[in-house]
């Protein structure tokens, strides 16, 4: 009788462990990939040039040949 009441208890006390272990895990996961995230917005946030309203000046050609793609 002892032995099934210890045995469940350690069962027991195993399994809250487990969770609590597991929940610290994934909070250090979730934390690290927030982090990462972070960083990779804040290292590319410069590198992306703003377009709006600028108007972008140059030449065009109109090719009316359809086989133009074709060639070298």
């Amino acid at each position: 009788m002892i032995q099934r009441v210890l045995s469940t208890l350690l069962g027991v006390l195993f399994l809250v462990a487990v969770f609590v272990f597991t929940s610290i895990l994934v909070v250090i996961a979730l934390t690290a990939g927030l982090l990462l995230a972070g960083w990779v917005w804040w290292r590319s946030r410069g590198r992306v040039p703003e377009r709006r309203g600028q108007v972008i000046e140059g030449e065009y050609r109109e090719v009316r040949d359809r086989n133009y793609h074709l060639r070298p």
